[in-house]
């Protein structure tokens, strides 16, 4: 079957997270772990997608390693 399952998903966002939770903090910057979480739902399709958010300062630092933020 072609289908994603939600596991697939869970794991994927997962992995992604944790990626982008040590890049962030090999640049300098803590990021709680629910905004890194967000952050890797909202890209993990790998679309393109972006993320509103008017908490700039939680986001920002995933924003320099290539999430799209929008206010």
């Amino acid at each position: 079957s072609s289908a994603i399952t939600l596991t697939q998903i869970l794991a994927r966002v997962a992995v992604l997270s944790s990626k982008l939770g040590l890049e962030a903090e090999e640049c300098g910057s803590t990021i709680r772990r629910a905004d890194v979480i967000i952050a890797a739902i909202s890209t993990n399709n790998g679309n393109g997608a972006a993320l509103y958010t008017l908490d700039m300062k939680h986001f920002s630092p995933i924003a320099r390693l290539g999430l799209k933020l929008f206010t």
